[in-house]
């Protein structure tokens, strides 16, 4: 299947059902396997925080029609249980945010607004914000959706427990991936015809005081990405016919006694 390049403005519910390689799931074939890059990621708390936070900075007067809060709402009672169905009734298809989230989402985007670089990046300026992007790359379809692009920049607005750059460059380079999904969004533009400098992090932790930190993916951080997603796009090309995709080599692997364990039981 090959993909016209384009770039356009689409609900989340509109991308999500075109077709097309996204970069968690190339983050998860290079570092889990296939089998695990063709599931779908879990929900949880933090990621429906996540969303309402883009949704409040990045698309504000969508805000309102999209979640909905209440100060108190206890569905065991019979008062709650009515309540909710009200306010359900009054915010057909929006999404429940818990008073202590709804909070929170005002509380980051004050403390972005008071941070002069990430209120540059994000509110400044000419850009796009919320774009899907979809091109084709070495046979594979595959796409993206940018929280904001810029003439020269792609900003991606993460939210986090921990925006310090020790712990956030463990869930960069670790365990989510970050630094791969930025450089793969910036290969959508280039196949646009827009190529970009810069390659913008905005990190903002959940709980108060909200501290913010914004990072530059380097040349190095770049490289390793490119190698990552090109033999992402090797595995998919290998097991785009099989069904189920591969999980883990069916081999006997040693064991290993890891070096932290030794040197721990060196000083016993």
């Amino acid at each position: 299947m090959s993909i016209t390049p384009s770039i356009e403005h689409l609900s989340y519910a509109e991308y999500d059902a075109r077709p097309g390689l996204r970069a968690s799931q190339i983050w998860r074939m290079v570092e889990w396997s296939p089998a695990h890059a063709a599931l779908a990621c879990p929900d949880s708390g933090s990621m429906s925080l996540g969303r309402a936070v883009h949704c409040l900075l990045l698309e504000p007067g969508e805000y309102p029609a999209r979640y909905w809060t209440a100060g108190k709402l206890d569905r065991r009672t019979k008062s709650g249980k009515a309540l909710a169905n009200s306010m359900e009734d009054a915010h057909p298809g929006a999404e429940f945010l818990k008073p202590e989230d709804a909070g929170n989402a005002d509380g980051m985007l004050k403390s972005i607004r008071r941070h002069k670089v990430a209120n540059n990046l994000l509110f400044s300026g000419p850009g796009d914000n919320e774009v899907s992007v979809f091109w084709d790359m070495d046979g594979v379809p595959c796409k993206a959706r940018l929280d904001r692009c810029t003439p020269d920049s792609v900003i991606d607005l993460k939210t986090c427990r921990d925006a310090r750059s020790h712990a956030f460059s463990r869930a960069a380079f670790g365990d989510y991936g970050y630094f791969l999904s930025l450089y793969f969004y910036s290969l959508g533009l280039s196949a646009l015809g827009r190529p970009v400098k810069n390659l913008y992090l905005v990190a903002v932790e959940t709980d108060p005081p909200h501290g913010v930190n914004v990072y530059l993916l380097d040349t190095a951080a770049q490289e390793l990405a490119h190698e990552k997603i090109h033999a992402a796009l090797d595995l998919y090309r290998k097991h785009a016919e099989t069904e189920p995709w591969p999980a883990y080599p069916e081999v006997v692997t040693p064991l290993l006694l890891p070096a932290w364990k030794a040197f721990e039981l060196s000083d016993e």
